[in-house]
């Protein structure tokens, strides 16, 4: 959902971290408040767990675009309508979403703690505590392929263009994934240790120019910043 007055507020402060003192001392921040207990307010520290992970993979793709020289937008909370169907109340939320001229990466973002294991497509399990990552992220892509076809340039010979998705976990727990080969490679699990390499991966493999950025980063900003669409999206799946 649209971000509240606190989670802006946490969010800013954060970036302030990094704007002031750099990409390290944001990080450990963050894995202190991470690390924080509340056992007074487990809802709330849920909360804040999830808001800091969605600023996490934020400012480090906002920082490796940065460093690597590459434009791109990165968008947060993004909610789509189905474009083939406008009459329909469907609406869904992306919690991350980086564009650049080259490729898209939608990243469902999980903060789980404790002994975390992976099964199925990307069925995330902990003690009594569920999320089924890879049905969420397949109604995730059916939503977003359209709306990057709309802004996919002309007579570059990409039937399909670039779209990856991948799961940012940010956690002090243990992961064990027990999935094949095939669907670790559908729906990776992304870390701060290894969200860097996947993005040199995806830089290594896609060096053709396939997005119009400057026309899809001002419709997307557009539709993340909409509360319209955010109360919509908290009617549709019934908040």
């Amino acid at each position: 959902m649209a971000k509240n007055s606190k989670e802006r507020k946490l969010d800013a402060k954060l970036i302030q971290v990094y704007e002031k003192h750099g990409l390290d001392m944001f990080v450990d921040v963050c894995a202190e408040m991470l690390n924080i207990k509340d056992p007074n307010d487990w809802e709330k520290k849920k909360k804040v767990n999830g808001e800091v992970c969605e600023c996490v993979i934020r400012v480090m793709t906002e920082d490796y675009l940065r460093r690597r020289g590459i434009k791109g937008g990165v968008f947060h909370s993004l909610v789509l309508k189905n474009l083939s169907n406008p009459k329909s109340d469907f609406r869904t939320e992306l919690d991350f979403t980086l564009l650049t001229p080259y490729f898209c990466v939608t990243a469902e973002c999980k903060s789980f703690v404790g002994q975390i294991t992976v099964t199925g497509d990307c069925v995330l399990q902990r003690d009594n505590l569920t999320a089924d990552v890879g049905r969420q992220t397949k109604v995730h892509v059916n939503a977003l392929r359209p709306y990057l076809e709309k802004y996919a340039l002309p007579n570059k010979g990409v039937v399909t263009p670039p779209l990856f998705s991948v799961c940012f976990l940010y956690s002090n727990g243990t992961l064990q994934d027990k999935r094949g080969g095939q669907q670790r490679s559908a729906i990776p699990i992304l870390t701060i240790g290894n969200l860097f390499r996947y993005y040199d991966a995806l830089t290594g493999k896609c060096s053709r120019e396939v997005y119009d950025v400057k026309a899809a980063s001002k419709a997307f900003q557009a539709m993340a910043d909409s509360r319209v669409l955010h109360i919509q999206h908290a009617n549709y799946v019934g908040y």
